[in-house]
């Protein structure tokens, strides 16, 4: 499902276009010439969510450094604290100064600002970028775009859900690591009950938690623990209908 959206403002829309232009005039026209030929980067500035541990430590970085070169831009890229970031993102947007590429997780707060204008329409562009084009089904493009307009990038959420186990505290109880071929419910119930109430950490305090997950009342936590019950991790298709988690 599509629940990201990636847009751009007009600023990052030009700036891709004279630099991909630029790029290819210069390779073919400027032969021994060197870099005095090129066309002047384009400054783009990106916003981007960050969480523990921040983002890049700066611009140097190598893949910054590659796109830079690549493209023959300046890229720049802010990263805020994920807590405060839709904060600073309406701060910045009520003094109108938006980043030329920004992420936003919200469909409301997207939509809110396509229908103020605030976005450039992508569409008579996209056909340009045949491999961006590809990214998505036009079904997938259509979404959360007004009709025969693409205001937004959609992107894809590919990582898969995980859980993770402190190898200290099983070799601290005496439990096996398990495998992926045998590790069961039940397990997952004895370990998490072992190291709430056998003191895993070895302090003599009952101070330690069988297991922790993220989310809300509305996304129930922990999907790992809903497919060994049948659940679906959000919604299922049955009977050519769409079913919601809380009620299958």
């Amino acid at each position: 499902m599509l629940s990201i959206i990636l847009v751009m403002s007009l600023v990052f829309l030009a700036a891709v276009g004279c630099s991909s232009a630029g790029s290819e005039d210069t390779g073919t026209a400027s032969g021994t010439n060197g870099d005095k030929d090129k066309p002047k980067k384009i400054k783009i500035d990106m916003m981007i969510a960050s969480w523990k541990g921040g983002g890049w430590p700066d611009n140097n970085h190598p893949i910054i450094k590659y796109i830079d070169d690549k493209f023959n831009v300046d890229l720049q890229i802010q990263w805020v604290p994920n807590a405060n970031f839709y904060e600073k993102l309406n701060v910045i947007a009520a003094s109108g100064k938006l980043p030329d590429v920004m992420r936003i997780d919200s469909p409301s707060q997207y939509l809110k600002w396509v229908e103020e204008g605030v976005f450039q329409d992508l569409k008579p562009q996209l056909a340009q970028y045949p491999h961006l084009q590809s990214i998505a089904k036009p079904e997938e493009w259509a979404l959360l775009n007004p009709k025969d307009q693409i205001f937004g990038i959609p992107i894809y959420a590919t990582a898969q859900n995980t859980i993770y186990v402190r190898k200290d505290w099983l070799d601290k109880l005496g439990i096996p690591v398990p495998t992926p071929d045998t590790f069961t419910i039940d397990q997952f119930y004895d370990m998490a009950k072992a190291f709430t109430t056998q003191d895993p950490d070895g302090n003599g305090k009952n101070d330690t938690f069988g297991f922790s997950a993220l989310g809300n009342a509305s996304l129930l936590g922990m999907p790992e623990l809903f497919a060994p019950f049948g659940l679906a991790n959000g919604w299922k298709e049955e009977n050519g209908k769409l079913i919601p988690m809380q009620v299958q």
